[in-house]
C-alpha cells in the first residue's frame, strides 16, 4: 500500500471529524455531509457533499454543480488550496502522526483496512438495496395517472405540454408523498427512473412540488435542493423518449436501426427536445459530470449533446469536452448543440410560446 493510500485510509476511519473541518457550515443528512462547496463561491447550499458510509467510499466527494469529484486526499488539496506533497503533508499532522514509525503507522493502517473490507461489504449490500427501493418507489410512481396530476400541471408551467407527445413517457410517473431528507418535509414528487446499461431502473429523479396559495397552478417546493436524484445512477440515463421507431434500445438492436441520441441533462430539457423533434432518442443524464459515463447502445451511431448556454465555464467546459471525447470514442459521430435563447432548451420553448 502506497503512503497515499495510508494516509487515505486514516483520513477515511475518521472522515465526519474532517468533514466537519473542511465544511464547518455543512450538517449531516443520511450518509453524507453536505453544504457548500468550500473552493468557490458555491451560493446553493446543499451541491456540494462528502460520502461518510454507505454505497460510496468515505472521503470521496461530489460537487453537484459541476462535476467534480475525487477522492480525501483530493477533497483535503481542494479544500485547504495545496499541492499534494503540502496535503499528504497537512494530513499526517492532522491525523497526529507527526513522527510516528513505520510498525505503528502501518498497525493503524492495517485496523483502518480491517474496518474498510467490512464497509466495502455493507456499502455493496446497501447499494443492493438502495437500487430495490429506487425501483420500487419508480414502480408506485407509475400507477397514478399522469394527465390532471401536480407533475403535469407543473409542466405545463414549465411551457411543456406532455399530452403533445401523444402519450407519457415511460419513464415519468409522480407520487403523492416523498420525503425530502434535508427539510424533513413531505411533498408530491414528479419521479424520473435512471435505467443502467441492462434496462433495469436502479435510481430515481425527483422534482419536489407544491401549490403556494397565491399561484393557480403547480411550481417547486420552496426546498433546497428542490431537485434530488438517489441513490447512485453514475453511467445510467433516464431513458425519456423512444423517437420515431419506438422501440426499446434491445428491439432497436435486434432490428439493425441506426438511430440518434440526443443527450441532455435534465428532465425538462430532455422533453422540450423530444417536443420539438420527437424523431430522436433523448435521454438524460442527470448531471454534467455523468455524460460521459454513459455506455452508448449499438443502434446509436450519431450523438447530439445540448449543452446548457452556462456551461462556458472553464470547469463545466472541461467536462463538456471530456464528456465529448468519452462518446467518441465508442464510436458514434458527437455533435455539440446550445439553445438559441436562455439557459437551456427549456428556456428556448417557453421564449418560442410566449412570442406566439
Amino acid at each position: 500500500m502506497s503512503d497515499r493510500d495510508q494516509v487515505a485510509a486514516l483520513l477515511a476511519e475518521r472522515i465526519e471529524v474532517l468533514a466537519r473541518e473542511l465544511v464547518p457550515e455543512g450538517a449531516r443528512s443520511g450518509h453524507y455531509w453536505i453544504g457548500r462547496c468550500p473552493w468557490r463561491a458555491d451560493k446553493n447550499g446543499g451541491s456540494f457533499w462528502i460520502n461518510l458510509a454507505g454505497a460510496k467510499v468515505p472521503g470521496s466527494f461530489k460537487d453537484s454543480a459541476t462535476g467534480e469529484s475525487g477522492g480525501v486526499i483530493d477533497l483535503v488539496m481542494k479544500a485547504k488550496g495545496l499541492e499534494f506533497k503540502e496535503a499528504m503533508a497537512w494530513s499526517r499532522d492532522w491525523l497526529g502522526l507527526g513522527n510516528a514509525d513505520t510498525a505503528e503507522v502501518r498497525r493503524r493502517v492495517d485496523a483502518a483496512k480491517r474496518t474498510a473490507v467490512e464497509h466495502d461489504r455493507t456499502r455493496e449490500e446497501q447499494a443492493v438495496r438502495n437500487a430495490k427501493v429506487a425501483r420500487a418507489l419508480y414502480l408506485e410512481a407509475k400507477k397514478k395517472p399522469f394527465f390532471g396530476s401536480p407533475a403535469d400541471f407543473y409542466l405545463q408551467r414549465r411551457g411543456i405540454a406532455v399530452a403533445r407527445l401523444g402519450k407519457v413517457p415511460g419513464a415519468l410517473g409522480w407520487v403523492t408523498e416523498q420525503r425530502h431528507v434535508e427539510t424533513n418535509t413531505v411533498w408530491p414528487a414528479m419521479l424520473a427512473g435512471f435505467q443502467n446499461d441492462a434496462g433495469e431502473t436502479v435510481a430515481v429523479h425527483r422534482t419536489f412540488l407544491a401549490k403556494p396559495r397565491h399561484a393557480n397552478t403547480w411550481g417547486k417546493a420552496p426546498v433546497t435542493p428542490a431537485r434530488k436524484i438517489w441513490p447512485s445512477f453514475q453511467g445510467c440515463a433516464i431513458r425519456l423518449w423512444r423517437g420515431s421507431s419506438n422501440m426499446s434500445v434491445a428491439d432497436a438492436i435486434k432490428h439493425g436501426l441506426r438511430e440518434t441520441l440526443v443527450l441532455v441533462e435534465g428532465v425538462e430539457d430532455g422533453l422540450a427536445i423530444a417536443l420539438a423533434n420527437p424523431e430522436h432518442r433523448v435521454w438524460c443524464a442527470g448531471s454534467l459530470g455523468n455524460l460521459g459515463q454513459i455506455k452508448l447502445p449499438e443502434c446509436i451511431d450519431e450523438v447530439i449533446v445540448c449543452a446548457d448556454n452556462d456551461w462556458g465555464k472553464r470547469q463545466a467546459a472541461e467536462l463538456l469536452q471530456k464528456a465529448v471525447t468519452a462518446l467518441a470514442r465508442q464510436g458514434a459521430q458527437v455533435r455539440v448543440a446550445r439553445s438559441h435563447f436562455g439557459k437551456d432548451a427549456n428556456d428556448a420553448l417557453l421564449s418560442a410560446q410566449e412570442d406566439q
